[in-house]
């Protein structure tokens, strides 16, 4: 990780602007602090994706979040192709910014873009729907390993390997991560996953809970019933009776696949 701050650290003596992508479910929380710091350093537009699958009733305080930091925002479907215009439009208003702010100096015919964010929240995606390449993208965390420059029209775009958290040994913001499936449950212990990803639901969208013939709950014991009930209701059986471990992953999908805001 470390490493990694320090790469993007000695890169932005060359960038122009910096790309934050960030998930629109869980777009504050998942933030690098350290890359907050050096960010302050360059123009920044912060994209934020999968909007289609959060909770626009978020969207106001997001947006407040990043501008008070100076940043723009915007917030995009990248499977919608009219992001890519909406996308270059803001691009082109920040090469004006810079036109303007070099207008007594050497100025750079390009505008260098150092794209940056969490695995999995949409680089790769983002570069291929402007520059309409094929860099490689997919759906596990992960997938860019090197540094790639990608150009298109005036704007040169720097795609890197995602950055974690500099420190995972938050277990609310693991757990977050962990049902909006940027980062694997594999790394976590299941059960411990389940039960706080209840406790987080139950307090932010309890009506997805009920919803499933359940009661929102923070309390360990009353979740273990409420896993038990769920498990019953969905008919998880195996040769030794329930089957708890599916329940838990089924239940952890399933809100997953809602439209969610974590911070």
């Amino acid at each position: 990780m470390a490493k990694s701050i320090n790469d993007i650290e000695n890169k932005a003596r060359i960038a122009d602007l910096f790309i934050l992508v960030v998930d629109g479910r869980c777009p504050i929380s998942s933030l690098n602090e350290n890359f907050l710091q050096i960010a302050k350093q360059k123009m920044t537009l912060v994209i934020v994706t999968k909007i289609d699958l959060a909770d626009k009733n978020k969207f106001t305080k997001i947006k407040k979040f990043f501008t008070d930091k100076k940043f723009f925002v915007l917030f995009v479907n990248l499977r919608d192709y009219s992001a890519r215009l909406e996308i270059i439009s803001h691009l082109n208003k920040i090469f004006k910014i810079k036109q303007e702010k070099n207008s007594t100096k050497f100025f750079s015919p390009s505008l260098k873009c150092f794209v940056v964010g969490v695995p999995n929240t949409g680089k790769s995606t983002l570069i291929n729907l402007i520059t309409k390449s094929q860099l490689k993208v997919g759906n596990q965390p992960g997938i860019t390993r090197n540094n790639q420059w990608i150009s298109y029209d005036k704007f040169l775009f720097l795609d890197t390997p995602g950055i974690l958290l500099p420190k995972m040994d938050d277990q609310i913001l693991a757990v977050k991560l962990a049902i909006i499936g940027l980062i694997r449950w594999e790394i976590l212990n299941i059960s411990d996953l389940f039960i706080e990803a209840y406790k987080i639901i139950s307090e932010q969208y309890p009506n997805f809970i009920t919803d499933l013939e359940l009661k929102p709950s923070l309390i360990d014991s009353e979740i273990e019933e409420n896993l038990l009930i769920l498990c019953k209701n969905k008919k998880f059986i195996n040769k030794s009776g329930l089957d708890l471990p599916r329940c838990r992953k089924w239940f952890l999908m399933h809100i997953g696949k809602q439209k969610i805001t974590l911070d």
